[in-house]
C-alpha cells in the first residue's frame, strides 16, 4: 500500500505533466490561457496530432489507474478521477471520430480562430509579432488539414447538419467579403506600430483569404450535398452512442439518452408553470407566450442601439460587482471587458457569452452581448 504522501504527490505530478503535454498540444489554448510558450504554433488537426493526443490520454488513463487510491486524500483523489475521465472521454471520442464533426461550427469551427487570437494574443513587441507572423503562415496547413476532416466525414458519413454547414457557409462568405483594408485579423490584433499591420494585412490578403476559400469550397461542393437534413446528433452515424459520450463529457454519468431527453422536457415543463403564475400576476393569464410578447416590445427591454445595448450590459456588471461583497466573500480580481459580437459572426452567435480571463490576471475577463 502507497503511503497518502506519496500517492498525492504522483496525482499532482500527473496533472502538471498532463497539462503541460494539454498545452503543447493544444499552443492556443495555451494563449488562452496566458501561456506564451508555443505562440508561433497552431493545432494540428491531422493524424499526426491526432495520434500524439490519443497516445497521452492512453498514457494517462494507464498512470492514473496505477495510482493506488487507498487513503488518497479527498481533493488528490478527486484530480485522479477527473483525469481517468478526461482521458476515458477523449479516447472514445477519438474512437467515434468526432472530430469529424467538430471541424463545422459557425461558433467554434477552424475559420473562427484567427478573429478569436488577435483578442487574446498580443502582437505588441518583436518577439511577440514574429510569433504571431509565424502563426499566420501556418495557417494553410492548418486548414487544409481540416479541410481533409471534411473530406474524412464524407466518407465516413459522418457529416455536419445541413443548418450548420450552410451557417458557416455563409459565415466565411462574409467574412472574405470584407475588403482587406477592413479585414478582422488586421484590424484587431494589437501591434505596435502601422507598419506592422500593414505587413499582417499582406499576410491575410495573400495567406489567410486563400486558405480560407480552399476551405470554404470544400464545404461548398460535396459536403454540403451530403450534409445531415436533421440537425440532431442522434441523426449522425452512430449517433445514439456519440449522445452517451456527450452526456458523460457533461456529467461524468452514464445516462440514458432518453431519460436525458424526458428530463428535459419534464424541466420545461415545470418552468411554464411558473412562467404562468408570473404572467397571472401581470394580468396576462395563462397566455405565456403573449406576456413574453409584450416584455419584447417594451421600449425599456429594447436598447435602440448596439452601443446603448453594450452599456447596459456594462452597467448590469458594474451593479453585480457592487452588491457581490453582500453576498460572496471571494471576489474577481479580473475585471470584464464588455464588447459586441462582430458583425461577421453576430448572425449566427447566441445572445451574449463570455470569456473567462487569464488566470495570472494580465487579461480580463471578456463578454460578449
Amino acid at each position: 500500500m502507497t503511503d497518502p504522501e506519496s500517492a498525492a504527490a504522483a496525482v499532482n505530478d500527473l496533472a502538471d505533466r498532463f497539462w503541460d503535454a494539454i498545452l503543447e498540444l493544444n499552443p492556443t489554448t495555451a494563449t488562452f490561457y496566458g501561456d506564451d510558450r508555443f505562440a508561433h504554433r497552431l493545432e494540428d488537426p491531422g493524424p499526426a496530432g491526432r495520434a500524439a493526443a490519443r497516445d497521452l490520454m492512453e498514457r494517462t488513463v494507464t498512470e492514473a489507474g496505477a495510482i493506488d487510491t487507498t487513503n488518497l486524500p479527498t481533493e488528490d483523489r478527486i484530480t485522479r478521477d477527473m483525469l481517468q475521465v478526461i482521458a476515458e472521454l477523449s479516447i472514445e471520442e477519438d474512437d467515434q471520430a468526432i472530430h469529424e464533426l467538430r471541424v463545422v461550427d459557425q461558433m467554434s469551427g477552424p475559420q473562427q480562430l484567427l478573429p478569436t487570437l488577435t483578442q487574446f494574443q498580443a502582437a505588441d513587441t518583436p518577439e511577440r509579432f514574429e510569433a504571431f507572423v509565424e502563426r499566420l503562415y501556418a495557417y494553410p496547413a492548418f486548414m487544409a488539414a481540416n479541410a481533409d476532416l471534411l473530406r474524412d466525414g464524407l466518407a465516413s458519413g459522418l457529416t455536419a447538419s445541413r443548418i450548420v454547414t450552410e451557417r458557416t457557409i455563409a459565415q466565411i462568405e462574409r467574412m472574405l467579403d470584407v475588403p482587406i483594408d477592413a479585414a478582422i485579423v488586421p484590424a484587431m490584433v494589437r501591434v505596435a506600430t502601422e507598419e506592422e499591420r500593414e505587413r499582417v494585412r499582406d499576410i491575410v490578403r495573400d495567406v489567410i483569404y486563400p486558405a480560407d476559400r480552399a476551405f470554404l469550397d470544400a464545404l461548398r461542393g460535396d459536403y454540403l450535398a451530403a450534409a445531415r437534413e436533421d440537425p440532431g446528433l442522434w441523426s449522425a452515424p452512430n449517433g445514439e452512442q456519440l449522445y452517451r459520450t456527450a452526456i458523460r463529457s457533461r456529467t461524468t454519468l452514464e445516462l440514458d439518452p432518453e431519460a436525458v431527453h424526458r428530463s428535459g422536457l419534464e424541466e420545461l415543463e415545470s418552468i411554464e408553470l411558473e412562467r404562468r403564475e408570473i404572467s397571472r400576476a401581470a394580468g396576462f393569464g395563462d397566455d405565456t407566450a403573449a406576456y413574453r410578447a409584450a416584455l419584447d416590445a417594451d421600449p425599456a427591454n429594447r436598447p435602440a442601439t448596439k452601443a446603448e445595448l453594450i452599456d447596459r450590459a456594462g452597467a448590469d456588471i458594474e451593479r453585480a460587482m457592487a452588491a457581490a461583497p453582500r453576498y460572496v466573500s471571494v471576489l474577481p480580481r479580473a475585471g470584464c471587458d464588455v464588447r459586441p459580437v462582430e458583425e461577421y459572426k453576430e448572425k449566427d452567435a447566441p445572445f451574449a457569452y463570455y470569456y473567462p480571463p487569464s488566470p495570472d490576471g494580465s487579461r480580463p475577463g471578456i463578454y460578449y452581448a
